[in-house]
């Protein structure tokens, strides 16, 4: 998972807190991304970078080798039918990734580009962007995007910003986006190569066998054909129609590509003296104790080309065991037993990290320092040397001048985890996966705790912050990931005394902090965010699934009765969060439920927009009512609909007498179910009798939202039940006036592709000022000049706006209700003259949401220094 995901518990109890102010404050957001820049939302590895890499971690091909592929009866019947699966599997190390390497490369010369899109994938087991069914779709989504940006058509409106975060980390939906695209009448043909299924996840493996080679699916995969790359997999979730086996079906062909391959191989030892006298001999002898393995002879080289004599060369030929298993036994006990501790601890973290880490990275999470004249950088190498062929360092060609780790092969890493209790000489480098996760989650605790997080949050992505401390982004991200495959371990992760893990820790806050800052959540921490990390840790245990620690602190006499400064206790949060089991042990130890507080209401609320139904269902059944607005100004049913979760929208539905009941803003479920663009719930709450023409304290209606996120099958549903078009706003836009204002979206877009330095985090901000100032009005000619002039971040000065053609528009932002005038023009010369100044200037109300049109136009290190209210 992204790390996101890992946080879900954490999530559902705050986030309506977010997402309820972008339904108060829809206007700013802007409709669908542009239909070109849906690549750069999905992107989370690009395939051809990939393959890139692969080429230079595992060398060049060795010319004739893997063109036995393209004569085999089965490719060439698969290659020659209209669609279906062909499948190839065969043991570790036999050059299968190679081989994806090389058919990929021969079917985009061989097909007319232009006719026919070649897709492919590489799967990592050790690499969250390429280990999940999620990371696969969004691969070759970005890849088919990319060679056919026509079909962003498709991807767009599931992008919108008020569904883009589920979009992304939903295989429904993207499955769907995939098989729509395909589906069109533009693509005439497709072929995809995924190499290393056997790398996913085991829920991954299973989803994408059923998905991609299952024969029961739609008319689409008449012109979808696909081939599979992986190591015989032990349950096989489909049939696929051709299967090439390497382990048998093939093994002449396989020996014949490792002997050109150890033909090739040995013409680096050709300068060792009298080698031509050994050289028929050192080639019988690979090639009869390779046992068609490309990773055996590879690693055995890499051994041999270390020796200076025929004699010594001869000696470890004889001397080398058959088999990748007895090699890998050879080579863990020829490890220097000074270097024993630290080798088994470098594999160790290589094997279980959830991302390739920088050599800077790994030498400070092993917390390596300088020391007798040596860098810690230059320390981690001479221990990964002592690791011998083990581990390579290879450049990365994503990092520029840094280097990444090496990733372990799958085969080294089923050894290490299943290396036998008998064997004392290689016992401590056996990696059992629980103590593993939990000592790096240590770490990871450890370290934050030490970080300058003591005293601020921060951006992680800034430069000095990775110079400074090249941990501390892996460790805030992945700590808790580690720490949920530790089970049972609660009692061991648990330290009263750390400063991370006490009540009301600031350390704890700076983390929370970042890591919403990191996730793009900086509405959700100003307005809501910051006070919800507030309270014990036995809050933190329920909100982020920590079962074990839960149960520690059940047995340490935790205070169930504590409340934050919004009165939420522990029940609060296992209530929203839908988690029966620990609502019942918090009733059972005293923790008490009184219906006539009004922060129930708001619990019933972040339950219901969280889809957590068994919550809303407990709420409801125990006097909670789902007719009464909470104290933050929402309804149960709005907020259901905006989360999205139709069995509680239904539930809810039938339980709300007025379904056409506005909020504190004036918003309908209606409105919200326009925003999120489900066309059941608007036919569903239309049928219900839900007024259509209502508007809220913009003068806004359902159409209007329906047209500011582009849904144009919202739009006729509510156009055939006569919704009012020519209703205006308090800005004068009818919604049809809308498309206009999408379309100057479009263009800022368009022009933003081309700017160097610019992140998304700056799109998104630069999206929500183009649609506040659509609003607003005054400030709309600011926010074009800075985008047509495509300043980047460092370069932009307050003179680039002087420059707008026909000047700028000197006025307040502020309409009616909004509390704060501070002129723009006055910000952004702060913010980009004094980048380490502290903006004390603006006053920001806590109750609106304009902070994103500013925060556009600030640089990031500028950014982080606006204080939350």
């Amino acid at each position: 998972m992204d790390h996101a995901s890992a946080f879900s518990r954490d999530n559902r109890g705050s986030q309506v807190g977010y997402n309820a102010g972008n339904i108060h404050n829809h206007y700013p957001d802007p409709g669908n991304p542009a239909e070109d820049t849906c690549a750069e939302l999905l992107y989370l590895t690009d395939p051809e970078v990939d393959r890139e890499d692969i080429r230079i971690e595992k060398g060049d091909r060795t010319a004739g080798t893997c063109e036995w592929i393209l004569e085999d009866s089965d490719y060439i019947a698969w290659l020659a039918s209209d669609s279906g699966s062909l499948w190839l599997s065969g043991s570790p190390g036999k050059g299968k990734t190679v081989l994806s390497v090389f058919v990929t490369e021969k079917l985009e010369e061989t097909h007319d580009q232009n006719t026919c899109v070649v897709l492919y994938f590489f799967c990592r087991y050790n690499d969250e962007k390429q280990n999940t069914a999620v990371a696969v779709l969004r691969g070759l989504l970005f890849q088919l995007l990319r060679k056919r940006p026509f079909l962003g058509k498709y991807a767009s409106p599931p992008l919108r910003k008020s569904q883009a975060q589920h979009t992304l980390s939903s295989l429904g939906i993207l499955w769907k986006i995939f098989a729509d695209m395909i589906n069109d009448p533009g693509i005439d043909h497709v072929i995809c190569v995924i190499d290393g299924l056997d790398e996913c996840d085991f829920d991954s493996r299973k989803q994408l066998s059923k998905l991609f080679f299952s024969d029961k699916k739609s008319a689409w995969t008449n012109k979808f054909k696909l081939f599979g790359l992986s190591r015989p997999l032990q349950v096989l979730y489909f049939e696929p129609k051709r299967h090439i086996r390497m382990d048998t079906e093939k093994i002449m062909e396989s020996r014949a590509d490792v002997k050109k391959f150890i033909e090739f191989s040995i013409q680096n030892l050709s300068l060792i003296r009298d080698f031509g006298q050994i050289e028929t001999e050192v080639r019988i002898q690979l090639l009869r104790k390779a046992k068609e393995t490309f990773l055996w002879v590879g690693l055995l080289m890499q051994e041999l080309e270390k020796k200076s004599t025929c004699l010594d060369i001869l000696d470890a030929l004889e001397e080398s065991p058959t088999g990748l298993t007895a090699l890998y036994f050879r080579f863990l006990s020829q490890i220097d037993g000074r270097r024993g501790g630290s080798c088994s601890r470098i594999l160790r973290w290589i094997s279980e990290i959830h991302r390739p880490l920088t050599l800077a990275e790994l030498a400070d999470a092993l917390g390596y320092t300088s020391s007798r004249g040596l860098s810690a950088t230059a320390i981690l190498h001479s221990h990964l040397d002592a690791c011998g062929s083990l581990i390579q360092i290879k450049p990365a060609k994503r990092e520029n001048i840094f280097f990444r780790t090496p990733m372990l092969h799958v085969s080294l890493k089923d050894y290490l985890r299943n290396i036998e209790s008998n064997n004392p000489s290689v016992d401590q480098f056996r990696i059992d996966e629980r103590p593993s996760h939990l000592e790096i989650s240590q770490r990871c605790l450890a370290y934050l705790s030490t970080s300058m997080l003591k005293t601020n949050w921060t951006c992680f992505n800034l430069d000095h912050i990775k110079s400074q401390s090249p941990f501390l982004f892996y460790a805030a991200i992945f700590w808790i990931t580690h720490a949920l495959k530790t089970p049972g371990a609660g009692l061991e992760l648990y330290d009263p005394l750390s400063p991370f893990l006490s009540a009301d820790s600031p350390l704890r806050l700076n983390w929370f902090l970042s890591y919403f800052l990191e996730v793009d959540k900086i509405a959700f921490i100003r307005h809501y965010g910051a006070r919800r990390t507030e309270g014990p840790i036995i809050h933190k245990a329920i909100q982020h699934g920590l079962r074990e620690t839960f149960n520690y602190l059940t047995r340490s006499d935790a205070d169930f009765q504590y409340q934050n400064d919004l009165g939420i206790t522990a029940l609060h949060l296992a209530i929203e969060s839908g988690d029966q089991a620990i609502t019942d042990v918090i009733l059972s130890r005293g923790g008490a439920f009184d219906r006539s507080a009004a922060t129930w209401n708001s619990t019933l609320c972040n339950a219901a927009f969280a889809g957590r139904i068994w919550g809303v269902k407990f709420l409801f059944e125990n006097g909670i009512d789902v007719n009464k607005m909470s104290v933050e100004g929402w309804f149960p049913l709005t907020v259901a609909v905006m989360g999205n979760h139709l069995q509680t929208i239904r539930f809810l539905l039938n339980k709300t007498t007025d379904i056409s009941q506005a909020d504190k803003y004036g918003r309908t479920a209606l409105m919200a179910a326009a925003i999120t663009g489900n066309e059941t719930v608007i036919k569903m709450l239309i049928q219900q009798g839900s007024l259509i023409d209502m508007v809220d304290i913009l003068k806004n209606t359902a159409l209007h939202y329906a047209a500011l996120e582009r849904h144009e099958k919202g739009m006729e549903i509510l156009h055939r039940h006569h919704a009012d078009t020519s209703l205006k706003n308090l800005f004068k836009k009818t919604a049809t006036d809308h498309q206009s204002t999408l379309d100057d979206v479009d263009h800022v877009e368009s022009r933003h592709r081309h700017v160097p330095n610019r992140t998304n985090t700056t799109v998104i901000y630069l999206r929500t000022g183009i649609m506040s100032s659509a609003n607003f009005g005054p400030v709309y000619s600011e926010v074009l000049a800075w985008a047509r002039l495509q300043a980047t971040l460092t370069q932009h000065r307050f003179v680039v706006l002087h420059q707008s053609e026909g000047g700028l528009q000197h006025k307040r932002v502020g309409c009616c209700q909004y509390s704060y005038t501070q002129p723009l023009l006055r910000l952004t010369k702060i913010a980009h003259e004094t980048e380490s100044a502290e903006i004390t200037c603006i006053k920001f109300s806590p109750s609106e949401d304009s902070l994103g049109f500013y925060m556009y136009l600030a640089p990031s290190g500028i950014r982080r220094k606006i204080a939350a209210p």
